[in-house]
């Protein structure tokens, strides 16, 4: 895992810095850090993450700034901050998790397991996902959307028979979306609450089917599990 940390002091730099290594051990392969936005920023520029540590107060600039600008970005994203108040607000940029200041290690390896267990989601925190359309940030409500499609490194989110493309591949999509968004297939993920039934064909066929008559395939080792949701 390539891991960025972009904090303005050392002493929790360093910290941060140490706990990942202890936490994710030979998982993580590569991790740099940044005390301020433009090196993070040209960093990012060319360079190809899996997870951003980010304070929001660096030197006197908004870490609000960096995630405006990569708002739609492929990589995870966990805010370290002493404004607990900016939560909310964090959380409408589809960041993984905030952790107020002072943390834990307990609290940072929590934070981390989310991404390393898709399990361990919980229904609190993003209400939005992020994209950019035609150089604009848009925030989707995540309870509007139907399904999710994998589209390669990307997905496209599927809200009233429209997709709109994500620059997040669905694996890491999982693990910000609440629990009643399901994986039915490697390809598809379903909002439940939009699930009307699911049923088997000849052939060892499955599909489900949702509210509007949008039909999916559900994959053979998914079709009982979702099936028995259903009937809950």
């Amino acid at each position: 895992m390539h891991v960025l940390i972009v904090e303005d002091e050392p002493v929790i730099s360093e910290r941060i810095q140490r706990q990942v290594g202890q936490i994710l051990g030979e998982q993580l392969t590569k991790l740099k850090s940044f005390d301020n936005l433009d090196d993070a920023q040209d960093y990012l520029a060319e360079q190809s993450i899996d997870l951003l540590f980010l304070d929001l107060n660096l030197q006197g600039e908004n870490g609000f700034e960096l995630l405006s600008s990569l708002t739609a970005a492929s990589f995870h994203t966990i805010i370290i901050s002493a404004y607990a108040d900016k939560a909310i607000k964090a959380f409408e940029y589809s960041i993984l998790d905030f952790i107020a200041k002072p943390f834990t290690k307990q609290r940072l390896e929590q934070a981390i397991n989310r991404i390393l267990d898709v399990n361990l989601r919980q229904d609190y925190g993003v209400r939005y996902l992020s994209v950019k359309l035609a150089g604009v940030i848009k925030l989707i409500e995540i309870s509007q959307i139907d399904y999710i499609i994998a589209a390669d490194h990307y997905s496209e989110l599927v809200v009233n028979d429209k997709q709109i493309l994500h620059d997040k591949s669905i694996r890491k999509l999982l693990s910000l979306l609440p629990p009643n968004f399901e994986q039915i297939h490697r390809s598809y993920i379903v909002n439940m609450n939009k699930v009307s039934k699911v049923f088997s064909e000849p052939g060892s066929k499955y599909t489900l089917a949702l509210e509007n008559g949008v039909q999916l395939p559900i994959s053979r080792s998914r079709f009982v599990v979702i099936k028995r949701r259903l009937e809950h």
